[in-house]
């Protein structure tokens, strides 16, 4: 028998043992306890339900939304989360009252589940409400006060820890809570969490490492299409003189490495910081997925900022620590502002300023088809503030290359220019920009300052030819959850990692990654959950994972999605990065961990058997070539239209690059959106056209071969422009010789001088256009009637002549004749001369 199976039928047996164990010791399923039961172990609870006023625990969440018609009840809050032996277990809630009628005279059950749940798949099944185990009433009690019509009031009990019903150490890992609200032997309101039980037990922990994109959402993707304009410009300027009038701190998260909760914490159970968490999966399935807002500093109702977008990346960057890899969008750096003497800077505070200041960071911010960069442009925000938060950004980044925070040093891995598609553009063929984004991304800051370029995150589903067309330094593949699924039988979720083309392949786990989303997906519905079901059930799940084989060590990838991670409060995302690493039964692991991982398992022949990849996987979401080739066309059109402005970045903003822009695989989730970027691409291009006339004029006479032709430009732009003007004849009358390059100023006009000769007489009709250096069309051009008489100046010249001939010849003859007539006769001979003065 070959070692490798030999280690398998191993494993197997030990989860199989492990497995019998613990369905001897859980009864059959059976229907929960009734509401009404007796009160545990036939003594009064020791702590009564208290009004939230009253509660013991920190500030709770919002009160959530009436729902009309109902009784709700929502678990907020357990503390600690994670319980030891001998520790006592508080739970918060919400009662909303939906109803006309006051609520009073009700009770509240607390159950729990005897034994462990045994797999991942039942208890998500068990959380959403699809199936029941047997549950043990630990506490009751009658509240102690009323919740009137449209109202909602906080509670918070303690359970005993003797009253739990943990006492065999091997069952340690997650007991399903179940808070019932009764009244008259009646279940009015339910809702079910999680609890975990850390007995102490040994094992041989699972490695965790959470991949998170740091890249731009759709919306901000839109916001940085106008980086630099006046427009965008103003609006950060209001919004600063607002805050300023308010006396409002900045939004946004803090760059410390302490925002997220300790997650053992028996003093408060939620995040200090965090947004409100949505009701449970149980209380709401309509629920949104816990994806907070992020605050921004923009007036209301003008959608994301500049600086919101610089702090939220800042928090992101915050994140990084042992398990994480960053893989971030270098271009996303660029546009915020980021330059390698910040950086630098960065580093010397970073340490104490003593020492030689690092190496300079190069940057590659030029595009090398032409296209500016947008750190070319004007930063957006006011000048003071943009210079705090750039500093904290720097510090922010800083940390993360150096590992030099609190949470230890993480991968931080540089994305693709612009984190571009890859998959769409393999599956279209667009290979050189595909080289030019990875090119981009190698020469960038983050990769001159140390962040690694070996890793490729496809946004789809991972098929044989994205994986054939990755560049040969991506030696590390992101595949998407479900990728190359296990083909043989298993009683243990094995490693998510593979071997494919001399590459390691990351395989997220699927229920991992939808869970860190804020998602519960099981075979019969996808719900969402609250930020304390979410963290509950993220270590839920790695528990479960361990005791499948608590001596067969493996690897956990779990992967945020872009949308995720681009909407979620950076503090909120960091509690449940936390849920994962901070427990006794999972440690982080590095990407180089992984990988050599992936070589051991490929050298010993112990991977399982995986799903081959197929050939081509096309997503109704990717970029199509319409798109592409309308995106093209539009940057051609754009980047004409900016070169005849004297500042393009104040109109264009940043849309030379729309096609780097559409090609982002944020669009992925707002296919409407990346249409709509075009457009307005082309919109902002068309505005400059349509601003840019040549002036009509009534029908122009030439009467020479040889002339210039007035063309008046007129300009309704707010700035100069430098634009080419050029006659076309429509008949063969008049040739015109060239163009002509005027600048007309703001809101102002100009006048073209352009040569035109005559070659014959009759009516001619002449085109007056406006155009960029390259020739592209960027004016509203002109029809003008022109009457061509070239002859008339000869045949003038030849009358003039030969008038003037004529009266040249008329005078000399009649000079000529006066001066015979004036001439006298001749003195006869001997005759005396005439007397006159000497």
């Amino acid at each position: 028998m070959s070692p490798r199976r030999t280690r398998r039928l191993l494993a197997s047996a030990a989860a199989v043992l492990s497995s019998a164990a613990m369905m001897i010791a859980e009864p059959a399923l059976a229907a929960p306890a009734a509401p009404a039961g007796p009160p545990v172990r036939g003594g009064a609870p020791a702590v009564k339900v208290l009004p939230a006023d009253n509660a013991p625990s920190a500030p709770g969440p919002t009160a959530p939304a009436v729902t009309a018609g109902a009784l709700t009840l929502t678990v907020d809050a357990m503390a600690p989360e994670i319980l030891h032996s001998g520790e006592d277990l508080r739970i918060s809630g919400t009662i909303t009252n939906g109803t006309t009628t006051n609520l009073s005279g009700a009770s509240i059950i607390v159950q729990a589940q005897q034994t462990t749940e045994v797999s991942t798949r039942s208890l998500g099944s068990w959380l959403a409400g699809e199936r029941s185990t047997s549950l043990v009433t630990v506490m009751e009690d009658a509240l102690d006060f009323d919740v009137a019509p449209g109202a909602s009031q906080r509670f918070s009990m303690t359970v005993k820890s003797s009253d739990l019903p943990l006492s065999d150490t091997d069952q340690w890992g997650p007991r399903g809570i179940q808070v019932t609200l009764a009244q008259s032997g009646s279940t009015l309101a339910q809702d079910r969490a999680i609890s975990l039980w850390d007995s102490g037990a040994s094992v041989d922990p699972s490695r965790v490492t959470v991949v998170i994109p740091v890249t731009a959402s759709p919306a901000e993707l839109a916001l940085l299409a106008d980086l630099g304009t006046t427009k965008q410009r103003q609006a950060e300027q209001a919004a600063e003189d607002a805050a300023r009038a308010t006396s409002t701190p900045a939004a946004g998260p803090t760059a410390t490495d302490s925002a997220s909760p300790d997650p053992e914490a028996s003093t408060s159970a939620e995040p200090s910081a965090s947004a409100t968490p949505a009701p449970s999966a149980t209380a709401s399935p309509s629920t949104s997925a816990g994806l907070d807002s992020i605050p921004t500093v923009a007036s209301p109702g003008s959608g994301p900022s500049i600086r919101a977008l610089r702090q939220r990346v800042t928090g992101m960057l915050d994140l990084a620590g042992n398990g994480v890899v960053l893989a971030i969008d270098p271009a996303l750096i660029d546009a915020l502002g980021m330059t390698p003497e910040r950086l630098q800077a960065a580093a010397a505070a970073g340490s104490g300023g003593s020492g030689p200041p690092p190496a300079p960071v190069p940057s590659a911010s030029a595009d090398p088809s032409g296209s500016p960069s947008p750190t070319a442009f004007p930063s957006a925000a006011p000048q003071d503030m943009a210079e705090e938060d750039l500093t904290r950004l720097a510090g922010s980044l800083y940390r993360a290359l150096t590992g030099s925070g609190a949470k230890g040093k993480g991968d931080v891995v540089v994305l693709p220019w612009g984190d571009a598609d890859v998959s769409a553009l393999t599956h279209l063929g667009a290979t050189e920009l595909m080289t030019t984004a990875t090119t981009r991304a190698s020469g960038s800051l983050l990769a001159g300052a140390s962040a690694s370029t070996s890793l490729a995150w496809p946004a789809g589903p991972l098929d044989a030819q994205t994986l054939s067309a990755l560049p040969e330094t991506a030696s590390v593949v992101v595949a998407s959850p479900g990728d190359m699924s296990v083909t043989e039988p298993l009683t243990y979720t094995p490693s998510g990692i593979a071997s494919r083309n001399d590459r390691t392949v990351l395989l997220p786990d699927t229920a991992l990654s939808a869970g860190i989303a804020g998602s519960l997906e099981t075979q019969a519905s996808t719900q969402s959950l609250s930020e304390i079901d979410i963290r509950q059930y993220l270590r839920a799940q790695t528990a479960i994972l361990t005791r499948q084989a608590p001596n067969l060590g493996r690897d956990a990838v779990i992967a945020i999605d872009r949308r995720t991670a681009s909407t979620t409060s950076p503090t909120v995302l960091g509690a449940r990065v936390d849920a994962l690493r901070q427990t006794s039964w999972t440690t982080p692991a590095a990407l180089a961990d992984l990988s050599a991982d992936a070589d051991q398992q490929a050298s010993r022949n112990d991977e399982p058997g995986r799903a081959a990849l197929p050939d081509i996987q096309v997503a109704d979401t990717e970029l199509s070539d319409p798109e592409l080739s309308q995106a093209r066309a539009t940057a051609q059109r754009v980047s004409a239209t900016s070169s005849v402005l004297h500042d393009p970045a104040a109109i264009m903003g940043t849309r030379a690059q729309v096609v780097s822009s559409v090609s982002a695989s944020a669009w992925r989730s707002d296919t409407a959106g990346r249409t709509a970027l075009i457009t307005d691409a082309a919109a902002a291009a068309n505005s400059v056209v349509s601003a840019l006339q040549v002036a009509p004029t009534s029908t122009i006479n030439l009467i020479s071969d040889e002339a210039e032709l007035p063309i008046r430009v007129s300009s309704s732009l707010a700035q100069d422009s430098t634009v080419v003007v050029e006659v076309i004849s429509g008949s063969p009358r008049l040739q015109t010789k060239e163009t002509v390059s005027v600048v007309v100023p703001a809101g102002g006009q100009a006048v073209a001088s352009v040569p035109v000769s005559a070659v014959g007489s009759g009516n001619a009709r002449l085109t007056a256009r406006i155009l960029a250096p390259d020739g592209t069309e960027v004016g509203t051009p002109a029809s003008l009637r022109m009457r061509v008489r070239a002859d008339w100046e000869g045949r003038g010249t030849r009358i003039v002549t030969g008038a003037l001939v004529i009266l040249l010849a008329a005078g000399i003859y009649r000079t000529v004749r006066r001066g015979r007539r004036a001439v006298p006769d001749a003195p006869h001979a001997g005759a005396p001369e005439p007397e006159g003065d000497a």
